[in-house]
């Protein structure tokens, strides 16, 4: 129920556009989301029904779920293209997205073979930090005017942030992963930014606010 939300949201978001010049960037990251999404699940169907998943066919599902995430991600990043003062989130955001799926394609066909251990860590760096800037985008995206509105959306961005920074210090050994007070501080901010994510459009639409 919650990714099918998240599916009408994102097609409402893209189809509900107005700015042409960015029009065309969106419906790319969007027709790669369907066809990576739509591509993983008939592969893993007919590996499941025909064949055992070996290793090639292991690389090319992950290959195309990656593309699948990648592409979601950046779709959301677009939704604020060429928008003044937050366009360069949006490049951000495509540009990490590009990086990260470059590099997991690179390391899932083992083109680039690393330590595991660092290629996880890198994964993982790229991954938050592309749903940071995905995040932030989808949430400035919302044009407010109401004084209320806009301390909900700066707060929620300030957690996304700080969501951000805090699991990337974890993933790189930079706080004690065992002291509570990072987790709890973790889990606050996290859940901050998730209702600021779902609430900011919808106190906009209910304080008439353009979307």
């Amino acid at each position: 129920m919650i990714f099918e939300f998240a599916i009408e949201c994102i097609f409402d978001i893209v189809l509900s556009s107005s700015h042409n010049s960015s029009m065309q960037l969106k419906k790319i990251f969007l027709f790669g989301f369907i066809y990576a999404f739509s591509a993983t699940a008939l592969l893993a169907i007919c590996f499941i029904l025909f064949a055992s998943l070996g290793e090639v066919q292991l690389k090319v599902l992950m290959t195309t779920a990656s593309i699948g995430v990648y592409s979601l991600i950046a779709l959301s990043c677009a939704t604020i293209f060429g928008r003044p003062r937050i366009h360069e989130i949006s490049l951000a955001g495509i540009g990490c997205c590009a990086f990260g799926l470059t590099f997991a394609i690179l390391t899932n066909w083992q083109i680039i073979s690393p330590n595991l251990i660092k290629v996880i860590k890198m994964r993982f760096f790229f991954l938050i930090l592309s749903i940071c800037l995905g995040t932030i985008a989808l949430t400035l995206r919302v044009n407010v005017k109401n004084g209320l509105v806009k301390h909900i959306q700066s707060l929620t961005v300030t957690c996304t942030a700080i969501t951000t920074i805090i699991c990337e210090m974890m993933l790189f050994n930079l706080v004690l992963i065992a002291e509570v007070t990072y987790w709890k501080i973790l889990s606050v901010t996290s859940i901050l930014s998730l209702l600021g994510v779902i609430v900011t459009p919808m106190l906009a639409r209910v304080t008439k606010e353009t979307v």
